[in-house]
């Protein structure tokens, strides 16, 4: 039975305006004197393998995200996410008992800005995982497990929700059941235990 569901953040709940994400890294990549394809600025927004991608680019990592970030304000950034349609149903579910937490890596004041533009009195537990701080980042299975320890919940009793193959090895790591949201904004040849593409379908196991 289905006591918890534990979500991710970008992706997942909010999105980001396709053109602006793509301009923003173009943008980082002008520094570099770098042009690359659309579906490579696709996969270093979604996928985990970023650092990866940087590096076939020719960029030095830390010079990079420095650079990124730079960029990246949260204002402008905020101005250009958008909350998905489906969102009332975290409401739903709470109705229901359910107990929901989230857990995102984005940088700690783009991520509250972000959870600011949800209800943020549905989650039990907003955790943001960060590489320089006590919770390692995605896919590191302590922030699911952290999670589920505020909720008292079994990772048994317990589904991890998101959007790319960085969630599909944290639920892995956590040995937890991953539901993959599919919103059609980047090609991925993910395989799930299960795959939505909208919140509402999570009735199709939460009725099991």
């Amino acid at each position: 039975m289905i006591k918890a569901i534990i979500f991710d953040l970008d992706g997942t709940l909010v999105g980001v305006e396709k053109e602006f994400r793509r301009n923003l890294i173009r943008k980082v990549l002008d520094d570099f004197n770098k042009k690359v394809p659309g579906h490579e600025l696709d996969e270093l927004w979604f996928m985990h393998s970023r650092s990866e991608m940087v590096k076939k680019w020719g960029i030095d990592v830390d010079v990079f995200w420095d650079a990124f970030k730079k960029n990246d304000s949260v204002k402008t950034r905020i101005k250009h996410t958008y909350v998905y349609d489906d969102i009332d149903y975290l409401n739903s579910l709470k109705e229901k008992g359910i107990k929901l937490a989230l857990l995102t890596g984005a940088r700690h004041e783009i991520a509250h800005a972000e959870v600011d533009l949800l209800n943020r009195s549905v989650f039990e537990f907003v955790l943001i995982a960060d590489p320089n701080g006590d919770v390692p980042s995605k896919p590191h299975p302590l922030g699911v497990e952290k999670c589920l320890e505020k909720l008292g919940i079994d990772k048994k009793n317990a589904i991890y929700v998101g959007n790319s193959d960085e969630d599909l090895l944290t639920a892995k790591n956590a040995g937890m059941f991953l539901v993959l949201i599919d919103r059609n904004e980047h090609k991925h040849d993910l395989l799930p235990d299960m795959k939505i593409t909208t919140l509402n379908e999570l009735d199709k196991i939460i009725k099991k």
